[in-house]
């Protein structure tokens, strides 16, 4: 295999990790920074902060593990 067949293999095997964490990671952040915003501070946060370290050491199935942990904790609101 030549050097530019496995750079696109090695691009074709992170594509679903990088969508996952561009865009559940960034719902996420924004939801954070809102929090932050509004003086709310907690572990999320800690999590959060776990996400853009991941996106920046390009470490993307830590962040996703990372995105899955925060998203499937929430809990709702429960109805009134």
């Amino acid at each position: 295999m030549g050097s530019s067949a496995s750079w696109a293999l090695r691009w074709k095997c992170r594509a679903p990790l990088l969508v996952m964490i561009l865009i559940g990671g960034a719902i996420l952040v924004a939801g954070l920074l809102g929090q932050v915003m509004a003086g709310v501070f907690g572990a999320d946060l800690l999590a959060g902060v776990a996400i853009l370290t991941s996106v920046f050491l390009g470490e993307w199935l830590a962040g996703v593990l990372v995105v899955l942990m925060l998203s499937g904790g929430r809990r709702s609101r429960p109805a009134r």
